[in-house]
């Protein structure tokens, strides 16, 4: 997995200071996970000490966006079914959808955040016919990919709804308008935001590097985010219109061969099981 360099604190705009916190159980949540020495308990005391987060998270444990086989009913059960790796994914999920408040929700910010859903659902399906590949790692950057695309919509809407709202003609196009307004554009503002929460390079590359072209990249997160935001805007769950976006056919040729099955052979089974998952959290955010 290559390794970003810190972003200088001089190059960052100070717009992204004016974001709203991020939920600080959630930081401490991700903070826990990371030592291998933190126990069952201390994660489910950590989450009990907020209830509403905690509400949620069993929420969303038990929604079909993660397929989990069993009922989860308490904090602890939800701690010890889901392992690590998945209620990462699954607090990451509700501190996303908290730290996007409601004043700032809109019909383009719905599509965003389908959007994001949707690549992290594609990029967990990638992951888990991949070998050696995390699929809830996976899930996890998928999600936060587009962070700073969100930061804009927060920080400057009219501005940033007009340039969602436009036909490019290429991303790259976009994201050198945003540097002109704003900056940086919204993969460097994510890239920031991921390293001022604390998050892992594995999480931090993927929203840095999600519009570079993928057919040079090995096969690791970064692609297959890369990929699966590609796939989620050729099967309708797009954020920004371009007249370059690749084709579901350009796209298939750039899957690893073990991902053709499920991936290129039914598209419209495809899009309706995101569009079903993705519902099934309708007015979380």
């Amino acid at each position: 997995m290559p390794v970003t360099t810190p972003c200088p604190p001089s190059d960052r705009p100070a717009s992204l200071g004016q974001l709203p916190p991020f939920p600080k159980v959630a930081l401490k949540v991700l903070q826990l996970l990371s030592a291998p020495e933190t126990e069952t308990r201390e994660l489910v005391q950590t989450l009990s000490s907020d209830p509403g987060f905690a509400s949620e998270l069993l929420r969303y444990a038990n929604s079909p966006l993660f397929g989990v086989p069993q009922q989860i009913k308490t904090v602890r059960s939800a701690v010890v079914v889901l392992g690590r790796e998945r209620l990462r994914a699954i607090t990451m999920t509700v501190a996303m959808s908290s730290f996007l408040s409601a004043p700032f929700r809109n019909q383009i910010f719905h599509r965003c955040w389908q959007h994001s859903l949707a690549t992290a659902l594609l990029a967990t399906g990638l992951a888990s016919v991949c070998e050696d590949q995390s699929p809830d790692e996976s899930y996890t950057a998928g999600l936060l990919h587009d962070t700073g695309k969100f930061a804009w919509l927060v920080l400057h809407p009219k501005q940033y709804l007009g340039l969602l709202r436009t036909e490019w003609e290429d991303p790259l196009n976009c994201l050198e308008k945003e540097h002109k307004l704003f900056g940086m554009d919204h993969c460097q503002a994510g890239r920031w935001l991921l390293e001022d929460w604390g998050l892992p390079p594995e999480i931090v590359h993927p929203a840095f590097c999600h519009h570079d072209a993928p057919h040079a990249m090995p096969l690791n997160t970064v692609k297959l985010v890369n990929l699966a935001c590609r796939l989620a805007t050729a099967l309708g769950f797009d954020t920004l219109r371009t007249r370059s976006d690749l084709t579901l056919q350009e796209i298939t040729a750039l899957l690893p061969e073990q991902c053709l099955g499920d991936f290129a052979l039914h598209p419209e089974h495809l899009r309706e099981a995101l569009s079903t998952k993705i519902a099934s959290l309708a007015g979380s955010a």
